[in-house]
């Protein structure tokens, strides 16, 4: 219980302060510590949300664009 607590606090950081962060590969890091597949070359730029990051996959040389949003609770594969 407190685990999952813990990763939701984690996941809410990451899209109220982190995703603003003008580093691409500090966003890619944090979403892999988080449990994310992103291919080669994957690139999520700033204001991208990620709902449960563990349920999500890329492949290689995608792009999610500004403010969009990805909901990966019940898995995601791009």
């Amino acid at each position: 219980m407190i685990k999952k607590a813990f990763y939701r606090v984690f996941e809410l950081f990451y899209n109220s302060v982190f995703n603003k962060v003008p580093s691409r590969r500090l966003r890619r890091l944090y979403l892999k510590c988080m449990g994310a597949k992103l291919g080669k070359g994957t690139v999520l730029f700033r204001r991208a949300e990620v709902l449960y990051p563990k349920g999500l996959v890329m492949g290689d040389f995608c792009s999610v664009g500004w403010f969009s949003s990805l909901d990966a609770r019940g898995g995601l594969v791009v």
